[in-house]
């Protein structure tokens, strides 16, 4: 569910922690599915802890997250703060999840591999992939009592991310968020 408006909710995560991740993890995921009231308070906080880039949409439809009519590339939201969505394949009039996570461990390397270069080759466009730490551990305690899709989609090939990984890593040239993308933002146009 979305976390309850208020800036305080926001802001709290962003202060106390920019130092000790920054050079970690310099995005957050906050906005996967959520108001316009919570995303404006969440671009705000950002914006105000000193953050140039966000990383938290994912322009897709899914049971639990996704925003399927966000834009598909890096945009400004607020002027000097860029959102850079999950890259997604467009086939067929929508949008396809084509780059991290459970859908990087569901399909077959040789598929993952082939949508993030159609982006790079069609769209022309860099792909912003990401994974969950605890894909790479398949030796991580199971949780207990959880449904089977839930089972599924947490623990599917969970063995084989690490080996993924590598693959990816040796068949795409990679570099920093900042040199990456930010020279090719798009502004949106402001409301009237």
């Amino acid at each position: 569910s979305d976390m309850p408006v208020g800036s305080e909710v926001w802001r709290s995560p962003f202060g106390s922690c920019r130092t000790s991740i920054t050079a970690l993890l310099p995005h957050f995921g906050l906005l996967s599915r959520t108001s316009t009231a919570n995303s404006d308070i969440a671009y705000d906080s950002l914006l105000e802890a000193g953050y140039s880039y966000s990383s938290s949409i994912y322009p897709i439809a899914h049971d639990h997250y996704g925003m399927p009519d966000s834009p598909r590339f890096a945009y400004e939201v607020r002027p000097g703060l860029t959102e850079i969505p999950i890259t997604t394949v467009r086939l067929f009039e929508r949008n396809f999840p084509s780059s991290g996570g459970g859908y990087f461990r569901l399909l077959p390397y040789p598929v993952s591999r082939w949508l993030i270069q159609r982006v790079n080759t069609r769209d022309r466009q860099p792909g912003m992939f990401y994974f969950h730490p605890w894909e790479i551990d398949p030796d991580q305690p199971r949780i207990a009592g959880i449904n089977r899709k839930a089972q599924f989609r947490h623990y599917v090939n969970i063995g084989q991310t690490q080996a993924r990984l590598d693959r990816l890593l040796s068949d795409f040239k990679w570099g920093r968020v900042d040199k990456v993308f930010l020279n090719q933002i798009t502004p949106l146009p402001l409301a009237a």
